[in-house]
């Protein structure tokens, strides 16, 4: 056999090998192989993450609940006081936008 088709017969087979190695390296197995593995690193670090979640949103509603239930002894109007959890509280007379609070007292001398 001649030097440059001994060349072409070995780049031939080095071509099907390597297409072989990249077809099973990316066959659907792997790839659920791969997910599974990442899944499995991930995970713990996602149930920590989640069981601390739920730590602060009890902690949470623990203090809304004390708030509430203070802002309902304290002496006032007899409308109910507002929920905590509606988000902004608007309090009747109050500072409205770039007013300041308390006002200062204007004096004329």
């Amino acid at each position: 056999m001649e030097e440059p088709e001994m060349q072409l017969k070995g780049k031939k087979v080095t071509d099907k090998f390597t297409e072989s190695v990249y077809v099973l390296a990316n066959e659907p197995s792997v790839a659920l192989y791969r997910l599974q593995e990442h899944v499995r690193r991930s995970l713990p670090e996602l149930a920590q993450h989640k069981a601390d979640m739920q730590r602060w949103e009890e902690q949470s509603q623990g203090a809304i609940y004390t708030v509430e239930y203070a802002c309902r002894l304290l002496p006032g109007p007899q409308q109910p006081p507002p929920s905590v959890t509606g988000g902004v509280i608007r309090i009747p007379g109050g500072a409205s936008r770039g007013q300041r609070f308390p006002p200062t007292a204007t004096t004329t001398d």
